[in-house]
C-alpha cells in the first residue's frame, strides 16, 4: 500500500528466530501528544489525514481494525500516517472466516465489536471517530474496564442495541469479569 497518509513498509527480513519489518521512520505518536487538546486547526488537519488513509485502505478492502492515538504517526513534516497494519484484514477475508471481538484496543471498539456481530469497515471509522474526539478533549471518548461496561458508556449517548445484540449479551454475560447489570440496555 503506498499512500501519503499510510506509514510505508520499506522491506522484511527474516533474521535466524525473527521475522524483522523496516517501516518509515514517524517519530511522533499521537498519543504523546494528546496530554492537552490540540489546537481545532492541527486536529483539523489530521483528522483529514486519517479519514484520507482509511480511505485509501477502504478502497482496497482493507480494514485496518485498530485504529488508535498510538497507531497513527507523525513525520517531522506534520503528516498524521496509519500505522501498525498488524491486525489489518481483506473484507474479502472476513466474510469468509469468524470475526473476532478482541482486536481493537477496547476503548475504541464499536458496539458491532464490543457484541460479537458482524461488523465491516464502520468500525475503523467508529474508531477515528472516537480519536477524533479525543484530539479535541484530551479525554477518550468511551472508556470502560469491561465490554459491557463500554456498551453502558456508549449508551448513553447512542441508542444502538438491536433486540438481537441485547439476547447476544445476556447469553454471554457471566462470561465477563463482573457482572453488570443489563437495564441500561433496554428501553
Amino acid at each position: 500500500m503506498v499512500h501519503r497518509h499510510v506509514c510505508r513498509l520499506l522491506g522484511v527480513r527474516m533474521g535466524s528466530t525473527h521475522l524483522f519489518v523496516e517501516m518509515e521512520y514517524l517519530p511522533i505518536s499521537l498519543r504523546s501528544l494528546l496530554a492537552q487538546p490540540l489546537l481545532v486547526d492541527v486536529a483539523r488537519k489530521y483528522t483529514i489525514h486519517l479519514f484520507l488513509g482509511l480511505q485509501y485502505c477502504h478502497e482496497l478492502n482493507v480494514i485496518h481494525r485498530d485504529v488508535k492515538p498510538e497507531n497513527l504517526l507523525i513525520g517531522v513534516d506534520g503528516m498524521l500516517k496509519l500505522a501498525d497494519f498488524g491486525l489489518a484484514r481483506e473484507e474479502i477475508e472476513l466474510e469468509r472466516s469468524a470475526y473476532t471481538p478482541r482486536m481493537v484496543t477496547l476503548w475504541y471498539r464499536s458496539h458491532e465489536i464490543l457484541c460479537g456481530t458482524k461488523y465491516d469497515k464502520d468500525a475503523d471509522v467508529w474508531s477515528a471517530g472516537c480519536v477524533c474526539a479525543e484530539m479535541l478533549t484530551s479525554q477518550v471518548l468511551f472508556k470502560a474496564d469491561t465490554e459491557l461496561g463500554m456498551l453502558a458508556a456508549i449508551r448513553l449517548y447512542i441508542d444502538f442495541a438491536t433486540d438481537s445484540e441485547i439476547n447476544i449479551l445476556k447469553r454471554f454475560e457471566h462470561n465477563l469479569r463482573r457482572s453488570e447489570p443489563l437495564r441500561w440496555l433496554i428501553k
